[in-house]
């Protein structure tokens, strides 16, 4: 019984460091994407939408 539970707990931590992964890289993008679809202006601070 030990030996199947083994391939079951490293695919679970394996899933779990996936998600992880997952989720910083779309944080990550999500900074990038809103940084690239948004002028700021450096003086005030203010982020405006390009589309404006």
């Amino acid at each position: 019984m030990i030996e199947r539970h083994r391939p079951v707990r490293k695919f679970i931590l394996g899933a779990l460091v996936i998600i992880a992964a997952g989720i910083i890289f779309y944080l990550q993008l999500g900074d990038f994407f809103d940084s690239f679809f948004l002028t700021c202006d450096p003086k005030t601070g203010e982020c405006q939408p390009i589309s404006q």
